[in-house]
């Protein structure tokens, strides 16, 4: 700051309060007082601006101004002023001015502050206000508001940390003076704010409050002190704390879901729901809480429970909560999904709930909806789809209910369409159909869906399906919201045969008319092919062929014509109303509408492929040519439609049709039909349907005639069918036109219909066919021709070509008909055919102009063949002769034509002739034509009129007149053809010569006869091999028909009636799919609820325990067991001792989802199919084969039945398991099993068939599971066991009443080891180790242990490469490593840990308590009140067996051995021992009184504890017993006797009875050295086993157990051998092959335990055998046994520049020392975290450049940090003045803060935490408090263990012993020891007097046995103290034998009263006592005096040889004290 006297302001930001405007100037002006600072509001200088923003201020209400100056050139800048993050106004001014006077910030509120050397952008500012006014921080490492992101992940820095200039928030600000600040800070603030206020600046006692700056840490330049607050007395002031910050320190979101669980009525709820919103809404941090506990799981559960009582009022805050409203109204956006997934998603809840809530809800998801199509997308991945379904099956769902269900589903599938949905709701629909046996229209006739009838299953199912068809419908409307492409994505979904199920003729009317509207708008190409399966075999069906199939039976509804007609026109289907439907309407608005859009429309994906067609090629597109093709399997269905109908028996009761026009459907349908056919034809005439070979096949079977077979009476012609031939007719008239039958390409539509006939068929039925259509075309192009319109209408596009086309074609129509009466298919008179074919001569004359000759001569010869037909005929009968004198008669008329020059072929006049001489000859009456393939021509035509009756001719007249004729003819054929005929064949016809005169018949030459016989066989011989021919011209044509048919369906493989018999099939498929997705939903629904309800109760027991919210006060503890925890630490030692958690005195309420039952109309309710594995979820249990199998399926094709084709269990398999939830709950998501075995998990003497799950990251361990035969998951209870071993079986027996369903689930990475192991004899078993010390025992009963621990090596980081060399170790015959036993050797290694590390390699487990692992007696004196164990006599004899330790015992055993062999039986076998020295009952016996040994001790005595005499309950009882008493006695002992003093004393007060002598056994009776303290027994017993005598003859117990005299002669001579049964790998294989001898010896080795493995087959050698080779020991002496020689250094080994010392660590070759709130991260050793800054933030460094490199907010949400511990490099825990202890994940990664999250917060504090310990190898965290309490925590489980109560003061400082797991408090002046279980050990009060409480201390112990171990404190006098514990004795009075209490209590497992050892004699109470031991003053040494002002001592440390005590001061100084030598 500048000292100019005269204060100015350089910028100055103000509101006016004329018109609210915010006025900024950078002029530089003297400093006036508040009311006058506004600058003048007319100045128009260019130093001020002014903005707007009256508008936007709120009285009474916060706001955020923040102003942005870029500084441009010449001394500008840009102003830009934001108020709330929007931005309000923006200009250009001056910059401030350089070198301002004295920088003055004046407040006006008590917000916080900032000023940033950095322009921000529009984004940061908006990040900046997001974080609130309650934000406590330099924005360096934000995190977002919304919970968008994790906690800890930090989305930024807005501003680097060294342009932020300084930030003043009044929430860091303290009461000091200016003296203070002059030492503080600097001598000029001092001085200014004291000229400020008024005083001196010496002045002391004024209070002055300062605002501190809280980024006076940051890097960067220098930083203004803060602010202090002139004139603020007087003035009320106040510092918020809102009551979401209250709920946040004293238990989190709990105590808030308490309230809800505790409301009685709906007021306690709703306000307990308020409060639960205001605090989420006002608390970013209690809302991260929320998500991490998954508390809005919890609430949903409460609600659930509490559903009755939730109101209106109420839902409207769950809306708020979830955050889809806003201000009353819907935003649209879901901001808090969690809350909204588990809150309104879930229908449990509201359907519960009263006032019709459910309803509520869907409403607002329709709004949502409406609002945003963002939400769309969300409810999509929260299923919401599914769960509405499943709320549409519920037998209470409402209409209304359905019916917003159904809007709810629309707006979803508008917002986000995705083909899972589409398939989900078309599966439910194809669920509800009936089978095809129940007609629905039976079923439900008549029904009207009102509130009554839908109140019935059936009616309402039907009701609901039609709901979602319209659903579907109104998707796919032109009018929808969705693309073209979305659409096609719905058809892609359901597919084509979706819509065939709705077409079935037994569905309901309704769902029918509602699937046609459906299925116009279905693809095209799918229609014609599509796939499908069916018991895993693919074929191929036409989609058309099957519309056909189901629509004949619906030939009575219009809807199915106009199905068809849309399809046909590929449009859009029509509208149509409900009620009478008038056909010939609908068609025709179709057609206009087709009309008016076919020339503007582009064509279309799914516009039909067509084959090419001549007319493509002839004929040229005109005005009229469409743009889309027609649909030719549409017309071909709607033709056969319409013969379906014509071929259908009048209607009952009538023996004919009726006259079109009638309003019978069977006319008016067809008729219609026609109709619009004919319409269409006239519209698009050039479109290739009407050649199409399949269409003009549909049209001919129409027309077909019925057969008459069998002398059935033929049913009355159809008026339809007359139109069908018209139609026909029209089409082929039309062909002739347009369609020259001399295109090669393809035949002629004329041939196509006139070959086609349907197979079975007789000949008469196609002659009468092809007659009626001949004679009818004839007729047609007869009138035609005399109209002489047919040209017309494209002469004059074509120039005339059409003419030329018909002229051709109606010659290639002459042949046809001839060809056909040669066939004897064409019956027709001679007049019909000559006269015809005549004209067509004619015109052909007249008409053609191009290709005339060919016309006519075509035409002719088609005549002529016709003409010597006829003649040829048979004249038997009558009207035969008449038939061939019709013929002449025609020829006469028509003799112009025939007998033209045109026809004067030689060949023809021969053959009439030599015709005209046979018939007048009267040769061959039975004609003489192609008799082979003539057939009997029926009567004259009936349109000849018959002579009227009597005046009929008779046959001799005919004969005459036949003659007559025959002779006329004759002799005009030779009258005009004489000349020609005698030319041509150069003879003379008469026989008489003369050419001039006329020849009669009877006058022809006999050359000239046989001449014209010739010819005429000739044309016989031609016509015969033509005829001949003419059958394989017509399989030609059918050929090339049936060839277009399998061109269009070539992949078609299937008929239509395996379709229809699959449909059903698929249709119970899809039933079964529905349900089991609904079974899986409610099992879901279970599982979850059941998981949740878990939570809550832990989160419950949290709120009720100790220290809990609504538990005991501060020092009263609750009745709770403590149990062994299984863990392991350091050595494989179980020390860790847990409380077992209390149980719930209630049961809580269990909440069972209402089950959806599906109705049926024939059950009304029908059961649940459960069918689990159906689900992709729930399938990840099955078989993987199956899955394999179901990746292989394709789905290429757009079908919707491969979606049903998902294998499913079959009813017959084993029953259903709903136990697998428990599972599910555990897997990960997107899990995937990659492998499944069966196992057996041994834990303790309990055994347990589990299922052991290989996941992609994970390893699931599945209790009480087993797997099926096809490889299923499923539980004990609904499965046999599928272990074969008959013993395990019966194991398995004992423990299933005992057995609970559970999943373990553990990450590879947390995996860090596996054994080889052995179980019952056999090698088939694993032992998992995990990092944090637990293990797992598993037995592989198929053997298959090498390929699981391969499996697992594969995927886990620490076995990878350890395969070979782990089956390697398990295969050799054992050994240890020569490093370890080379360490042992050294000493680097222990006794116990050597042991131990045998004991693993023997195979010996804690898991196992026949395989537990085995320690040593090594002590013998048990009387002594002190140990020598400098004495031999005080140890046993290591190198006997406890058999042999007394001379006697060793004869007797001896005597034993040698008495065997004349004793029988097969136990009876040689050796010494029949019992062994480890079993599980040893084990259990010894640890009887600790959980959970009490339990099994009890299971193997039968449910009640042993006779007391026989119990474990003194030491020197036991060792008698087993050492010299008891012959059936040589047990050996357990490794708890060297580590764990828990199991000695009976904590959980367990009640084993009196013993004779009237003693109640509680404690272990311990030996008098112990004094009567377990931890000195287990001090003194592990001393003496690293004593000198146990280390020199420990190898020799090593032999006996584990080596050389294990078994075999050596062990003969040492009195080592033991039944052969406990020699598993000594063992006679062939015993075991018999059943009965197996289960004995496995019983036996049960119950009596096993040798463990041979590890040594040389003698083991000593420990001290190599120590005359090693160099001396240079040990150094611990400092604290030399109290008197100990000096400091002179000088500090280490100075901080600043601040205490806070921590000193040792390393190998440095002392580490950080200062005051700084932490050193292990095992690091270059990180450090830091804490203490006034933002309350916490960072992160480097040590060696003293530098942060990341900084974390997310610590500031629980208040100011006092305390913190790093128990390794990813756990950090700190505690501060919000009295929680918070556990956070850490992840460090190459000096980057990748993560920092919140673990767990630890409620219990009710002040500030003061201090924080934690130690890893108990697992154990101790905080202390300001509160005078410590609490042990778990550090695993992160949960509460006990309290240290009792504290007068304050806790300042804790420590825990790293081997023992003792306690230090130290609280003022007092010191506290206590045990690792809480229990207080000594106390004591220094009496340093004020001035020498403890601020620091530290155990000093080299090792778990070392009797001098110290406790060092350090005071605030700057005095370090040594403490040592001594214990002192009391003699207890003499109890009179009277007075004893014979009294002896029940046994039992629970009992309150205290127990103990007591006796009718006296006895001596020790008590531990700390004493001081020396005070080390280091001012004292020096100066001789000592110091008042000592820096007080705030770190202690101790170097790695315990030699060097360092401690570091106050004063950042460390010093080292060492003994001097």
């Amino acid at each position: 700051m500048s000292r100019a006297p005269q204060s100015y302001v350089c910028l100055a930001a103000s509101i006016a309060a004329a018109d609210g405007s915010l006025i900024i100037s950078t002029d530089e002006e003297p400093y006036q007082d508040l009311d006058i600072m506004e600058p003048e509001v007319g100045t128009s200088l260019p130093s001020t601006v002014r903005f707007k923003c009256s508008q936007q201020l709120s009285p009474a209400q916060w706001h955020q101004l923040t102003l942005v100056l870029a500084k441009d050139i010449k001394r500008s800048c840009k102003v830009t002023a934001y108020l709330n993050s929007k931005v309000i106004g923006s200009a250009k001014m001056q910059y401030i001015k350089p070198f301002p006077g004295n920088l003055r910030a004046f407040r006006v509120n008590g917000r916080p502050n900032f000023l940033f050397e950095e322009p921000l952008g529009p984004d940061a500012v908006e990040t900046v206000y997001s974080q609130g006014t309650c934000y406590l921080g330099n924005y360096l490492a934000l995190t977002p508001q919304d919970g968008s992101s994790r906690e800890g992940q930090a989305v930024g820095r807005s501003v680097p940390e060294e342009r932020i200039s300084f930030g003043i928030n009044p929430a860091v600000s303290y009461l000091t003076t200016v003296a203070q600040i002059r030492d503080d800070y600097n001598e000029v603030d001092c001085r200014l704010i004291a000229k400020e206020m008024g005083i001196t600046s010496r002045d002391n006692t004024t209070p002055v409050l300062l605002c501190r700056n809280i980024s006076q840490h940051l890097a960067g330049t220098s930083r203004a002190i803060g602010a202090a607050v002139v004139g603020r007395f007087g003035v009320r002031t106040f510092m918020p704390n809102s009551a979401a910050r209250s709920f946040q320190y004293i238990g989190g979101p709990a105590v808030i879901l308490s309230l809800i669980a505790m409301a009685t009525d709906d007021s306690s709820l709703y306000a307990a729901v308020k409060v639960c919103v205001s605090v989420l809404s006002t608390n970013p941090c209690m809302e991260q809480e929320m998500r991490r506990m998954q508390g809005y799981k919890l609430l949903a559960f409460l609600l659930k429970m509490k559903a009755p009582l939730i109101s209106s009022r109420t839902f409207q805050l769950v809306l708020s909560l979830t955050g889809t409203v806003e201000l009353g109204s819907c935003s649209g956006l879901v901001y808090n999904l969690p809350a909204f997934q588990q809150l309104l998603c879930d229908a449990e809840i509201w359907q519960k709930a009263p006032e019709n809530l459910d309803l509520s809800v869907l409403n607002h998801f329709t709004d949502i909806l409406k609002a945003s199509s963002e939400s769309a997308e969300v409810m999509h991945r929260l299923d919401m789809v599914d769960k509405l379904l499943f709320q549409l099956q519920e037998p209470v769902c409402s209409p209304r209910k359905v019916q917003l269900v159904t809007s709810v589903l629309a707006l979803q599938l508008q917002g986000h369409l995705n083909r899972r949905d589409i398939s989900r709701i078309g599966l439910f629909v194809v669920s509800t159909l009936l089978p095809p046996t129940i007609d629905e229209n039976v079923l439900l006739s008549a029904v009207e869906f009102d509130e009554q009838a839908l109140t019935h299953s059936p009616v309402r199912m039907l009701w609901v399906r039609n709901q979602l068809l319209e659903l579907i419908i109104s998707l796919l409307s032109p009018d929808t919201t969705l693309t073209q492409q979305g659409q096609l994505q719905v058809y892609e979904a359901l597919g084509v045969d979706w819509f065939f199920m709705l077409l079935q003729s037994h569905l309901h009317k309704s769902s029918v008319l509602l699937g046609h509207t459906l299925e116009p708008s279905a693809s095209m190409d799918n229609l014609r092919v599509q796939v499908w399966s069916q018991g895993g075999v693919s074929a191929t069906y036409g989609g058309f062929e099957v519309l056909q199939k189901l629509l004949e039976a619906q030939v009575h509804l219009p809807h199915v014509y106009t199905t068809l007609a849309t399809l046909l026109l590929n449009t859009r289907p029509p509208h149509i109303p409900a009620g009478q439907v008038d056909l010939d309407s609908i068609l025709q608005g179709l057609l206009e509408s087709s009309t008016n859009t076919s020339h503007t429309s582009p064509p279309t994906a799914d516009t039909p492929h067509t084959a090419h067609t001549p007319q493509t090629a002839h004929t040229p597109p005109t005005a009229h040519t469409p743009q889309t093709q027609l649909c030719v399997e549409a017309a071909c269905i709607l033709v056969e439609l319409v013969r379906v109908i014509i071929t259908q028996r009048p209607v009952a009761g009538s023996d004919a049709w009726p006259e079109r026009g009638s309003n019978v459907w069977q006319v008016q349908y067809p008729g219609s039909v026609m109709q619009f056919l004919c319409l269409v034809h006239s519209l698009r005439p050039l479109d290739s349907l009407w050649t199409r070979p399949d269409f003009l096949s549909a049209l001919a079977r129409a027309m077909f005639p019925p057969s008459t077979e069998g002398n059935a009476k033929a049913p009355p012609p159809h008026p339809a069918r007359k139109q069908v031939c018209d139609f026909s007719r029209i089409l082929l008239l039309d062909s002739l036109m347009h369609i020259p039958a001399s295109d090669t390409h393809t035949h002629h539509p004329l041939e196509q219909l006139l070959e086609f006939s349907p197979e079975g068929v007789c000949e008469d039925q196609k002659q009468i066919f092809q007659t009626e259509l001949l004679l009818s075309l004839i007729e047609l192009i007869h009138i035609t021709g005399q109209e002489d319109t047919h040209l017309s209408r494209d002469d004059s596009a074509s120039g005339g070509s059409g003419q030329t086309v018909l002229l051709e074609n109606v010659g290639f129509f002459c042949a046809a008909l001839v060809e056909k009466l040669y066939t004897g298919l064409f019956s027709t008179d001679p007049e019909t055919l000559l006269v015809f074919i005549a004209e067509q001569v004619v015109m052909a004359m007249e008409k053609a102009q191009i290709h005339r000759e060919r016309t006519v001569s075509a035409l002719y010869k088609s005549l002529n063949r016709s003409l010597l037909y006829f003649l040829s005929g048979p004249r038997i009968t009558s009207c035969e002769q008449q038939l061939v004198l019709r013929t002449l008669r025609t020829m006469e008329q028509q003799w112009d034509v025939v007998m033209a020059t045109y026809n004067s072929n030689v060949h023809f006049t021969s053959c009439l002739m030599h015709c005209l001489l046979l018939v007048r000859s009267g040769s061959y009456p039975e004609g003489f034509g192609c008799e082979g393939f003539r057939r009997p021509l029926p009567l004259p035509d009936q349109s000849t009129e018959a002579p009227p009756p009597g005046q009929e001719t008779h046959p001799s007249e005919v004969e005459s007149e036949l003659m007559c004729v025959v002779e006329s003819v004759w002799s005009r054929v030779l009258q005009e053809r004489r000349a020609v005929l005698e030319e041509a064949f150069k003879l003379d016809l008469s026989a008489k010569g003369g050419r001039d005169q006329p020849i009669a018949m009877g006058d022809v030459s006999p050359l000239w006869e046989e001449t014209a016989q010739k010819a005429w066989q000739t044309f016989i011989d031609a016509q015969t091999k033509r005829l001949e021919s003419a059958p394989s011209r017509r399989s030609v044509i059918a050929a090339a028909v049936r060839s277009f048919y399998r061109r269009t369906d070539k992949e078609t493989s299937g008929s239509v009636e395996d379709f229809m018999n699959g449909m059903e099939a698929f249709r119970k498929t899809a039933q079964e799919m529905f349900d089991s997705l609904l079974s899986n939903h409610t099992q879901a629904q279970q599982c979850q609820c059941e998981r949740v309800e878990s939570l809550w109760k832990q989160q419950e027991a949290e709120l009720l325990r100790e220290r809990g919210v609504f538990g005991p006060a501060a020092g009263v503890w609750l009745q709770q067991r403590w149990v062994q925890d299984a863990t392991e630490g350091p050595g494989r030692t179980r020390a860790r001792v847990r409380r077992r958690a209390l149980r719930m005195s209630r049961k809580m309420q269990v909440l069972t989802s209402s089950v959806c039952v599906k109705s049926n109309p024939v059950e009304e309710s029908r059961g649940v199919t459960e069918n689990w594995d159906t689900d992709p979820e729930l399938r990840i249990l099955c078989e993987a084969g199956r899955e394999a199998e179901e990746a292989g399926l394709h789905c290429d094709q757009l079908t919707f039945f491969p979606e049903l084709s998902e294998p499913l269990t079959s009813h017959t398999d084993a029953h259903t398991c709903t136990e697998t939830h428990i599972i599910l709950q555990e897997l990960r998501d997107q899990e995937e099993v990659k492998a499944k075995m069966s196992v057996v998990q041994v834990n303790g003497y309990q055994v347990c068939e589990c299922v052991l799950l290989f996941g992609k990251a994970d390893l699931y361990l599945c209790e009480g599971f087993n797997l099926t035969p096809s490889g299923d998951v499923c539980c004990t209870t609904h499965q046999p066991s599928s272990i074969r071993d008959s013993y395990l079986s019966s194991m398995f027996k004992k423990e299933k009443a005992s057995t609970v369903q559970s999943c373990k689930c553990w990450p590879y990475d947390d995996i860090k080891g596996a054994h080889f192991m052995r179980y019952l004899l056999e090698d088939n078993a694993l032992e998992i180790f995990l990092r944090n010390g637990s293990s797992v025992f598993l037995v592989f009963p198929n053997k298959e242990h090498i390929s699981a621990y391969k499996r697992l090596s594969s995927v886990t980081p620490a076995l990878k490469g350890k395969v070979m060399e782990a089956v390697f170790n398990m295969r050799r015959s054992g050994g240890v490593e020569k490093s370890v036993l080379l360490r042992w050797q050294k000493g680097e290694m222990s006794n116990f840990e050597y042991l131990m590390h045998l004991n693993t390699l023997a195979g010996r487990t804690y898991n196992d308590l026949m395989q537990y692992p085995i320690f040593p007696w090594v002590l013998a004196d048990y009387h002594s009140q002190t140990l020598d164990l400098s004495e031999a006599a005080t140890f046993r004899d290591l190198s006997k067996p406890m058999g042999a330790q007394t001379e006697r015992r060793r004869d007797n055993f001896i005597q034993r051995y040698n008495e065997v062999d004349t004793v029988e039986g097969d136990l009876a076998v040689q050796c010494h021992y029949c019992t062994h020295y480890s079993s599980a009952i040893i084990v259990a016996s010894f640890l009887v009184r600790m959980e959970p040994f009490s339990h099994t001790f009890l299971t193997l005595q039968g449910g009640s504890f042993d006779v007391p005499e026989r119990m474990f309950h003194s030491v020197q009882k036991e060792w008698e017993s087993s050492s010299r008493d008891n012959m059936s006695d040589v047990r050996e002992l357990i490794p708890e006797f060297y580590y764990l003093p828990d199991f000695l004393t009976n904590t959980n007060n367990l009640k084993f009875g009196c013993m004779q002598d009237g003693t109640s056994l509680g404690d272990v009776v311990l030996p008098p050295w112990a004094k009567g303290d377990p931890q000195e027994f287990i001090r003194i017993h592990r001393e003496a086993l690293e004593s000198e005598y146990v280390s020199a003859h420990l190898h020799l117990w090593v032999d006996l157990i584990f080596g050389v005299r294990q078994h075999g002669p050596a062990a003969v001579e040492s009195l080592n051998t033991f039944h052969p049964y406990f020699y598993p790998h000594h063992l006679d294989p062939t015993l075991l092959t018999n059943p009965l001898q197996r289960s004995t010896i496995l019983g036996y080795i049960n119950n009596f335990g096993q040798v463990p493995k041979q590890l040594f087959t040389k003698p083991h050698p000593s420990r001290f055998a190599q120590k005359k080779d090693m160099p001396p020991s240079s040990t150094v002496t611990p400092f604290y046994l030399q109290l008197d020689k100990i000096k400091p250094s002179a000088t500090p080994i280490k100075e901080l520049q600043q601040g205490p010392v806070g921590q000193v660590v040792c390393m190998d070759r440095d002392v580490l020392v950080l200062e005051g709130n700084r932490l050193l991260v292990p095992p690091l050793g270059h990180v450090f975290f830091c804490w203490g800054s006034y933002d309350n933030s916490c960072a992160f460094g480097n040590y060696a450049t003293d530098k942060t490199f990341a900084v974390c907010e997310s610590v500031c949400n629980w208040g100011e940090v006092l305390c913190a511990v790093c128990p390794n490099a990813t756990t950090i825990i700190t505690g501060g003045t919000s009295s929680v202890v918070c556990v956070w994940d850490v992840l460090l990664n190459k000096d980057k803060l990748t993560n920092m999250t919140l673990k767990q917060p630890l409620y219990g504090h009710t002040d500030a935490v003061t201090c924080v310990v934690a130690s890893e190898t108990h697992g154990l965290i101790v905080s202390g408090s300001r509160d005078h309490t410590c609490i042990l925590w778990d550090l695993e489980e992160l949960s509460y263990i006990t309290q240290l109560a009792g504290h007068p003061e304050s806790v300042c400082a804790l420590a825990i012993n790293t081997h023992t797991g003792e306690i230090v408090s130290c609280a003022g002046t007092h010191l506290y020891l206590w045990s690792v279980r809480g229990q207080l050990l000594s106390s004591l009060e220094t009496g340093a007097g004020p001035e020498g409480r403890s601020l620091c201390c530290l155990f000093t112990q080299r090792n778990e046995w070392d009797p001098h171990h110290a406790i060092v404190t350090g005071g605030n006098d700057g005095i370090i103290r040594i403490w040592r514990t001594e214990y002192s004795s009391t003699q207890l009075p003499t109890i009179p034998q009277g007075c004893t209490d014979h009294h002896e209590p029940q046994e039992g497992l629970h009992d309150d009263d205290d127990a103990g050892v007591c006796g009718p004699s006296g006895g001596v109470v020790w008590e531990r006592h700390l004493v001081l031991c020396s005070e080390l003053n280091r001012s004292q040494l020096v100066s001789r005096r000592r110091y008042r002002t000592n820096p007080p001592v705030t770190a202690l440390a101790m170097s790695r040889t315990n030699g060097t005590l360092l401690v570091g001061d106050a004063w950042g100084r460390v010093f080292s004290w060492t003994c001097e030598v």
